[in-house]
């Protein structure tokens, strides 16, 4: 990659095809010089004259460090936005992460952590700086969570639960995982704590490096030595002084040798020998500083026609710097993503993977190889392939979170995940990030527990059939057998009242008391059969029931009770009409055991195809979610019945303004099955 250079174009037979154009623009001599830097050829640099111009010497070097500093500068920026980029998608990772992120030293010493962190824990980001991890910790979790932050510090990593306790004293369960890195050379922990009572957005601000970008100048900014084939300096520009700290007069004359650190001394012999056979040297090299300390160089140098050799040195101590913060995000991003519970994945716009992390490896079944050349639609049926490129096709606009899918393993088997993306911007390029929670044991708990709750459904079903059949039958025989029995018992009284005329005082007032006790013991078996079964129920219908039932109970509360049916003779099967009874029943017992009430008002109509049940009282009503919350018996027994029948059920009450209850069941329910 050497410059070519062109005296006069018109002499040059490979420009004739573009004579006419480089006429017009008045050119008649031209060099084109490479820019490279590292061996990488970078772009190309053209110097041209309006006259026929021969290049000299000194023009050549000229441009040649022109070229050299416009390549430093094109490999400096490069790095710099290698840096941005890094440095944004490790930022991108750490804000996509649906919970908390945090990192410290073995010391307990807070590093970084996530804006999510903040918002969850109430502490602003000065106060968090200052405090120990531990603090963020519910006190009876604190020696648990003490001793998995050993467990990473001596096996590498640990997950734990536990509350995390945030300024306002409040509780949240969290899940923790945490694995021991080393960053900037020291241990640390990172780690990333997923809220286990709810799902959350996150994001973190993190602190942004300020980059330096150096501005190429008509000069040079490099420390630039013209030596002797031994070494010894012939020629030294002032950027000597501000680099190794001496004047331009005191190195003149001096062997370069002096100023390089004593380990690659021994290699400058070997290096001026390859410069006196024509090649040019790149290399890093320390050189000391004027105090003593060694200053990270980059060294350009090349043997000049007279066997001088010119050198260019450039302070790169900035880049070593910016490699090492750049390496210092690789590894935390790398760290952070492999420390993730589930699946991490980074992809193109088109769908083509670019980054994912062990755990995607591991549950796909994939090699590394094999999914650099997949895209992310791979891993899905055609439905969600279909909704998947809908969205790439529209471009991401926004986070999507909580969205299952079923991923397809490599050996064809799926596994259901919840998915949380988000769109970034990539080195330059629009991509998604995302994380996925496998939910494959989540899914067979909700499956077992809907089969579970459906069997204690259909028993608690059967359970209050078999009930009422043995309550009709028990009251069939105490009405029937019991009280035909009473009846036979109270005639053999009368007959024997009529046969013994005895006219002792007290005799009479036994037999009396006696009918007396026969008729009120008929009146309890006739009750007992009543609350057993009600024949109103049975042989005339649910309304009427329901308005039996009402008279009932203004004579034993005294309480008055209005009741307004607006059915229109609606036939109800026994199952909906027994379940609705026993419901009301049950209101009308709590009415007279806690309601305070004067005034019940009962209304039964039918309304938009369903059938409704009001029970409203104006006693002194209660807090409906504390009752809630005690589950007592007679609630739960309520909302069941009603669920049996397929119906709704409403409670509606404040302290002072009454309760009303209210029951629904739609029309086509009310067909025997």
């Amino acid at each position: 990659m050497t410059p070519k250079l062109i005296a006069d174009v018109e002499q040059e037979p490979m420009l004739n095809k573009n004579l006419p154009m480089i006429r017009k623009e008045k050119i008649r001599s031209m060099g084109f010089f490479p820019l490279v830097h590292k061996g990488k050829l970078l772009g190309k640099m053209i110097v041209y004259y309006t006259q026929p111009h021969h290049f000299s010497v000194g023009e050549l070097h000229l441009a040649e460090t022109i070229g050299r500093d416009v390549a430093f500068s094109i490999y400096e920026k490069n790095e710099q936005l290698k840096l941005v980029s890094e440095k944004e998608f490790s930022d991108s990772i750490i804000n996509s992460l649906p919970g908390i992120f945090y990192v410290w030293d073995k010391d307990l010493k807070i590093l970084r952590w996530n804006m999510h962190f903040e918002e969850v824990s109430g502490y602003q980001h000065d106060e968090i700086s200052g405090m120990n991890p531990i603090l963020f910790i519910a006190e009876e979790d604190r020696e648990f969570i003490i001793g998995k932050i050993r467990n990473v510090l001596s096996s590498g990593s640990a997950r734990a639960e536990g509350n995390l306790f945030t300024k306002d004293k409040r509780k949240i369960p969290y899940f923790f995982t945490a694995v021991k890195v080393t960053l900037n050379g020291q241990t640390c922990i990172v780690g990333n704590g997923i809220d286990i009572s709810e799902r959350k957005n996150s994001e973190q601000a993190l602190i942004e490096s300020e980059l330096r970008y150096r501005s190429l100048i008509n000069q040079a900014n490099d420390l630039i030595i013209l030596s002797d084939e031994h070494a010894n300096i012939i020629e030294i520009n002032e950027v000597v002084k501000s680099l190794l700290g001496y004047k331009r007069d005191e190195v003149i004359g001096k062997s370069s040798l002096q100023y390089y650190s004593d380990e690659e001394v021994e290699q400058i012999p070997t290096q001026i020998k390859k410069l006196m056979s024509g090649a040019s040297i790149l290399i890093e090299r320390k050189l000391k500083h004027k105090n003593g300390k060694l200053i990270d160089v980059e060294l350009n140098s090349k043997m000049l026609p007279d066997r001088k050799i010119l050198t260019f040195a450039r302070d790169i101590r900035e880049r070593k710097k910016t490699e090492a913060a750049l390496l210092n995000e690789r590894n935390l991003s790398e760290s952070t993503i492999n420390n993730l519970p589930g699946v991490f994945y980074l992809f193109d716009e088109t769908g083509l993977l670019i980054r994912w992390n062990r755990n995607f490896e591991l549950i796909s079944g994939y090699k590394s190889k094999d999914l650099k050349k997949m895209r992310i639609i791979d891993f899905y049926d055609d439905e969600m392939k279909v909704v998947i490129e809908k969205a790439m096709k529209q471009g991401v606009k926004k986070t999507i979170g909580g969205f299952e899918a079923n991923v397809n393993r490599k050996d064809g088997s799926k596994v259901p995940f919840l998915f949380i993306s988000k769109p970034i911007v990539y080195e330059g390029k629009n991509c998604v990030i995302g994380i996925g929670m496998d939910v494959s044991k989540q899914k067979k708990i909700e499956e077992e527990l809907i089969k579970s709750y459906t069997q204690i459904r259909q028993l608690t079903e059967h359970l209050q059939i078999v009930r009422e059949e043995e309550r009709a039958y028990l009251a069939r025989e105490v009405h029937d057998v019991l009280g035909q029995q009473l009846t036979v018992l109270k005639m053999d009284m009368a007959w024997l009242k009529t046969k013994l005329a005895n006219k002792d005082t007290e005799f009479k007032e036994r037999m009396t008391g006696m009918d007396d006790m026969m008729d009120e013991t008929i009146k309890t078996v006739r009750q007992i059969s009543s609350d057993l079964r009600s024949g109103v129920l049975d042989n005339f219908g649910f309304a009427a029931a329901i308005e039996w039932q009402s008279m009932e109970f203004r004579k034993k509360t005294g309480i008055n009770v209005n009741f307004y049916d607006e059915t229109d003779g609606l036939n109800i099967p026994q199952k909906q009409s027994m379940g609705l009874f026993r419901i009301f029943q049950e209101c009308l017992t709590n009415i007279a055991r806690h309601a305070k009430a004067t005034k019940v008002d009962i209304s039964l109509k039918r309304n938009a195809g369903e059938l409704h049940l009001q029970i409203r009282d104006n006693g002194k009503g209660f807090n409906t979610k504390k009752v809630m919350e005690k589950k007592t018996l007679g609630l739960i027994g309520m909302q069941e019945r009603t669920k049996i029948i397929h119906g709704n059920i409403s409670i509606n009450s404040k302290p002072g303004n009454g309760t009303t209850v209210e029951l629904s069941i739609p029309e086509k329910e009310l067909t025997e099955h």
